[in-house]
């Protein structure tokens, strides 16, 4: 716990005006009750000499503190040490009031000023010790606290530097991915169909400027990822032609949605590596994208043979996925490969629904 001087003195002379009135407000409906004669202004004048004096001393026993650490040495000489720091402060505080009340005429000035301090010393030592302690274990009890909320920022932002970048691993692990099958499927045409090929290169430049244009974010919205999928789509359109059919429908009401991008890209491409590349007769990928209240369903579903084994669902493609989802959820996603009813495979994912702020 750090204070500057500014701060300390107005804590201070705050904590010592708060506690002057209160005790002076006490012990004038003490002294009421009990029928006891009493001025609430010479009340007023003792309390406040009483706890402004402890007000000049609190900067010293602040500094004191912080200087010395409470468990410096044995146990015995830190009780030792505490203790004779308790009993030079105690003889502060009686110096200051008894300064104070002769000054201020609060007390008679007959009376000789060592017998005068002997005797305020005495009368209040223990008082003087418990507020001496009070003071002292407040500022390591802050100090404390103080210092494990900072670990706990310390260890919160080293795990978002962690998790930051082992999204950025996971992202750039897709890109090498799909640019090697994409050029793969290109190296296949090009003895075959120059102008088909050529066209795949420059839907696969397309695709690569938008996923460019998403570096640094995690998250989008869901339009923007439908748009890249789209240009994914256009190259597997090239490649398989009328073998492959597709459909989107998407809600416009979760359009604005924010999801991983590139996070339906390697589904589909299991999806048609699986559901269509297989038969000879290609097949029928679809898309869908609901809101469910505080969620957002995605669903990918094909009409080939299904998921042959747990396996299927073990690649690159959704290993990752469910990787990305963990960094970014937590436990707050689900991620399902099913046989469908109808035949086929299906991919459910659900996510936090939330749009951009």
């Amino acid at each position: 716990m750090r204070l500057s001087s500014w701060r300390v003195w107005a804590l201070a002379l705050a904590g010592a005006a708060v506690l002057t009135i209160l005790t002076t407000a006490q012990s004038y409906a003490s002294r009421r009750l009990e029928q006891v004669s009493a001025s609430w202004e010479r009340i007023l004048r003792i309390q406040a000499i009483d706890w402004f004096a402890w007000a000049l001393l609190l900067p010293g026993i602040l500094t004191l503190a912080a200087a010395v650490s409470w468990h410096q040495g044995s146990r015995a000489g830190a009780a030792a040490r505490w203790t004779g720091a308790g009993l030079v402060a105690a003889g502060l505080h009686a110096a200051i009031e008894v300064a104070a009340a002769r000054t201020l005429g609060a007390v008679p000035t007959g009376m000789p000023v060592p017998t005068m301090l002997m005797a305020r010393l005495t009368e209040t030592l223990a008082a003087s010790l418990i507020v001496f302690a009070v003071i002292v274990f407040g500022y390591y009890a802050a100090r404390h606290y103080g210092e494990a909320t900072a670990k706990e920022q310390r260890a919160a932002a080293l795990e978002a530097r962690l998790s930051e970048a082992r999204l950025e691993a996971l992202r750039s692990q897709l890109q090498p991915h799909f640019l090697f099958n994409t050029l793969h499927t290109v190296s296949a045409l090009l003895p075959e169909d120059v102008a088909s090929a050529r066209r795949m290169v420059t839907r696969l430049g397309d695709l690569l400027r938008s996923s460019l244009a998403t570096q640094g974010r995690h998250e989008v919205p869901l339009r923007q990822e439908l748009a890249m999928l789209d240009q994914y789509l256009d190259i597997q359109r090239t490649r398989f032609g009328e073998r492959l059919q597709v459909s989107i429908d998407a809600d416009p009401d979760a359009l604005a949605a924010q999801v991983p991008a590139m996070i339906l890209q390697p589904i589909v491409e299991n999806a048609i590596r699986y559901g269509v590349e297989q038969r000879p007769t290609g097949g029928a990928v679809s898309v869908g994208a609901r809101r469910a209240d505080a969620s957002l369903l995605l669903e990918v579903t094909d009409d080939g043979p299904g998921a042959p084994s747990a396996t299927a669902g073990s690649g690159i493609g959704l290993a990752n996925t469910r990787d990305r989802l963990r960094q970014l959820y937590g436990t707050d996603h689900e991620l399902r490969l099913e046989n469908s009813f109808a035949g086929g495979s299906r991919v459910v994912i659900r996510l936090p629904y939330r749009e951009t702020s």
